[in-house]
This record gives C-alpha cells, structure tokens and sequence, in this order.
C-alpha cells in the first residue's frame, strides 16, 4: 500500500503564525509601557528637579534676608513669609518660607527659626536645635505635584573678644574679663553678678616678643587667653578659666577708618556744624560735626546722634545716651555714666583714647571702642567690646572690669525723618534728628522728626516726647501743637509754610521721601568673609 506524504496541515501553520502575532503585540505592549514609565519617570524627574531649584531659591532669598537684617522672622510675623511663583510654570508651582507656626501648619510645610540674637540654644522645626547666633531655614518648593525641602543652619559669628589689641597688651591687677549673655543681667552693676552666671570673656594680643601680654595681681579671665607672642601672669589671686595659649597665630583684628564716616563727606542732610571749642553739657541728636577740636564739661548726652571731630575731644562728666563718638585725633573721657541699659556708645578714634573713672563700682562705658593708637582704661567698668589695631599701640588696664556683651559688639543708630523750623519759617527736611543744644535757648531752629509706621500711623517726637497721630491732620496738629507749647514766643507759621509741611507729609505717607535711616557699625563686617558667616549643616529632605 502506496502512503503518500501530504501536505502541513493548515491549522497547525495559522496558529504559528497567531503565536508570533501574540508575542510581538506583546513585546510591543511591554515596549511601550516600558517607555511610559521612562517618560513619566523623565517627567517626574524634571518636576523634582524644578521644585528643587525654588526651594533652594527661597533658601537663599531667606538667608539674604537675615544677613541683612538678624531681626528677620524673630517675630514670627506672617507678613514676612517668603514666597515666589515662577513666571510660565504650573499652577501650583511655587517656593515658600514662612517663620510663623500658623502658617506652616496652615500649608503643611516646615517653619523656620531666627536665633541670631540670642546667645542659648533653642528648638526649631521637627526637634532641630537652633544654637545662638544661628538661623534654623526651611525651604519648601513644589512643581507639578512633586514637593522637595532644603534646611540649613546658618551660623554668624559675633565679635568674639572682649579685648583685641595687634599691640601689647597689660594689666596692673584687679582685672575681671568675662561676659553675661545681655544687658539687663548687669542691671544691679558688675559686682551683683553671680560669679556663676558670668560667660566666657576672651583676650587677644597680636603682639610678638616677651611681655607680649601681662597680667597682674587679682586678675580673673573667664575665657581664654592669647598671644602671638610670650603671655605673664602673676600668681597671686589670678585665675583663667579658659585655655592660655602663646606663641599662637594671630587673630584676625578688624580695621576701621573714621573718615569713612565723616557726615560733611558724606553730605548728609541736616547736619549741626558747631564751632565753640567749649561746650557744658551738651546733648545731642542727628549728625554734628566739629571741624577741630572739642572740649566738653559736665557730661555729654547723646540721643541717637552721630558726633564727627575732626581734632581732639575731651569729655569730663562721662558720656551715656545712644550714639556714636567719631574722632579723628587722641579721645580722652573722665568720670564715668552710672550703669543704665539705655546707655550705649560707640567710640572710633585715629588716636589714642583714655577712659578714667571714678571707681569700676560706680563708673561705667558701655558699648563699642575702637582705636588706631594705645589705649588706657583705669578705675571703670567696660561694658562691650574693645578694640585697638594701630601700628605700635598698646592696651593699659588699671583696676577695671571688661565684660562681653554680645549686643554690643555691633552698632546701630536709627534716625528719623527730620522738620526743621526757625521762627515763623519751615526750612526744610532732612534724614537725622537735630537738638540745637540747652532747651532753655530758643535761637536755634527746631527739630521734630516725624516717621510712618507700618500701621498707617504718624510717630512725631519732639524733645524726648512722643505723640502718636492716626492721621495727616493729626500729625499736623501735633507739630504745631509742639512749636506752640514750648516757647514764650510761638513759632506760628503762615499757610505757605503749612502747605510745605503737609507736602513733605504726605510723601512720607507715599514713600517719595527716607522714613528712617540707620547707621551701623560692626566690627564683624571687617572680618574674613569666612568668618562672618558660616553653614553649619545643609541638606535636602
């Protein structure tokens, strides 16, 4: 029997041909969705990327913002959270910094904490420890969905010395140096410290050679102590608490030029130009200058005023009040302020300067000094930070105490804009404050200075008093009110001048005219850019 072989089956040949079909749509299916998945995991990386850069943005913003300003956020002010959208992007993209807890808790995104001022360790967002001096900032950005945080802990350093010299530096004995963490902890006087409660003071003396830095008898340091060159210390009753260390580096010491803030240089408004070289009792208020030499007897009161010398200046009587003493030859002050905290000074002189007291108990300068000659402090307490950083110059302490305040190691005078009146006659306006001298004198013109507040008000002062007018009438009313009340004589002014005031009023209201201007200075500003500031931690979340 004849088998004959045939052909493939149909069947078998069209289910083949199904399988290679199903496989391929397969592979295709798996192939596409695999390129989904990279698309969307493309996209999702774009979108991270995006929402990165606006959290980083605001981190830096934020940080701009506490550099320039250290109160930035204490407040915990909802006004000044931190947000940006960038232009084109998403609807919901978007960068934000906020300091206020309820706004945080409101958006669902981590607050951030400004501890610049203060010297203790508090607690931020999520259990951080914010250490003093240092800023806790979160930034939060987002971009289609996708959220991604960034914190740092930015950390400025205050001035750190209670003395720094680049020349030698001595004591004759019966010298404290040590520090308290604010003003009001010395508000019964140095003595009524808890000799616990006193932080660490430190000395530093750039000075080279043997006898670079002495100290004498009864002498207490509750810092550290260096030199650059050979440090002695006399053994009876002296006591430092922290490390002594000779030979050492030098430190970096800041340096000042007085002439940098010479107000008639500067051509600021409002200047009082005086030329009596003899002057009692004066007080003070604004920009003033003295183009030589000034001698002042019975004290001298500054309130928010900037003195520019341009000679010498010799005070007897102390010096208290807030302000600024700007000398370009020697400054000598006799007789000490009694301890106030409203009292604080800032003293730069080219030349050599001596503080003498009546006793450290009872006789006081508190604030920042700075000189380019020697420096000599006998039977007073000084409250801040001194400086002296000349070619040659030398420190000579003599039964005084130095204590750190880190309030003081930096300065600010704040000024408000100035209504200059003569009699009968408005002349005009300026940015600082002027007090023509002794109030029992009317010759001179008539300062009033008048700022904006954020809420809409007028702030007028006149001779220490402050009045606090709701609208521009008010205001108005106000300063007339005060040329009326203090003089015999009234300074009434004509309509004209009335229009004038109203004018400069008015744009204050709108902006169009300074509201208020500060003078600042610190010592820290003159450090190493790396000094200044420093990221203690950074890392995105």
């Amino acid at each position: 029997m004849n088998l004959q072989r045939g052909k493939p089956s149909q069947g078998i040949s069209l289910g083949t041909v199904l399988l290679v079909i199903v496989i391929i749509a397969t592979v295709a299916l798996a192939m596409g969705s695999l390129s989904t998945y990279h698309l969307n995991l493309s996209n999702r990386a774009a979108n991270a990327e995006h929402a990165r850069n606006l959290a980083e943005s605001m981190l830096s913003v934020a940080m701009e913002r506490v550099l320039k300003n250290q109160d930035y956020g204490t407040t915990r002010d909802p006004e000044e959270t931190l947000e940006y959208r960038p232009p084109g992007g998403p609807e919901d993209a978007v960068g934000r910094v906020t300091f206020d807890l309820d706004t945080a808790a409101s958006l669902g995104i981590p607050y951030s904490t400004n501890n610049l001022k203060l010297e203790g360790s508090t607690e931020g967002w999520n259990g951080q420890v914010v250490p003093g001096a240092a800023a806790h900032l979160v930034a939060t950005g987002v971009y289609n969905g996708v959220t991604r945080q960034v914190e740092c802990i930015l950390y400025i350093p205050r001035y750190p010395y209670v003395i720094s010299t680049s020349g030698r530096f001595e004591s004759s004995g019966g010298l404290l140096v040590a520090g308290v963490s604010e003003l009001d902890d010395l508000a019964g006087g140095v003595p009524a410290v808890n000799p616990e409660d006193l932080l660490p003071g430190h000395i530093v003396s750039n000075a080279t050679g043997a006898q670079a830095l002495v100290l004498g008898p009864d002498t207490e340091v509750t810092g550290d102590v260096q030199s650059s060159g050979d440090i002695e210390t006399d053994p009876t009753g002296t006591q430092i608490l922290g490390e002594i260390r000779k030979f050492a580096e030098p430190a970096q010491i800041p340096r000042l030029k007085v002439s940098d803030y010479d107000p008639q240089a500067l051509g600021k408004p409002g200047l009082q130009v005086l030329d009596q070289p003899l002057l009692e009792a004066p007080a003070f208020e604004g920009w003033v200058r003295h183009p030589s030499s000034l001698q002042v007897t019975g004290g001298l009161t500054l309130d928010g005023a900037v003195l520019y010398v341009a000679g010498n200046l010799d005070v007897t009587g102390g010096v208290k009040g807030t302000g600024a003493l700007l000398v370009e030859g020697n400054t000598t002050i006799a007789g000490g302020a009694s301890f106030t905290t409203d009292n604080q000074v800032a003293l730069l002189s080219v030349g050599d300067v001596r503080l003498a007291g009546d006793g450290k108990e009872n006789s006081y300068f508190q604030g920042l000094m700075y000189t380019e000659g020697d420096f000599q402090a006998d039977h007073i307490s000084l409250v801040g930070t001194f400086i002296a950083n000349g070619e040659g110059s030398s420190m000579t302490i003599t039964d005084a105490s130095l204590v750190h305040v880190p309030q003081l190691t930096s300065f600010t005078v704040t000024s408000s804009t100035l209504l200059v009146f003569k009699k009968g006659k408005f002349q005009g306006t300026g940015e600082d404050r002027i007090k023509p001298g002794d109030e029992t004198k009317r010759s001179g013109p008539r300062g009033i200075q008048v700022t904006r507040v954020e809420d809409g008000t007028y702030r007028v002062t006149a001779r220490n008093v402050t009045v606090t007018a709701s609208t521009l009438e008010q205001a108005m009313k106000a300063i007339e009110s005060e040329l009326f009340i203090h003089d015999a004589k009234p300074w009434v002014l004509k309509q004209t001048e009335k229009d004038k005031v109203l004018e400069v009023l008015s744009s204050l209201e709108e902006r169009k005219v300074e509201n208020e201007e500060e003078f600042t200075i610190d010592p820290s500003r003159f450090l190493k850019l790396e000094d200044q500031a420093r990221l203690l931690m950074y890392r995105e979340l």
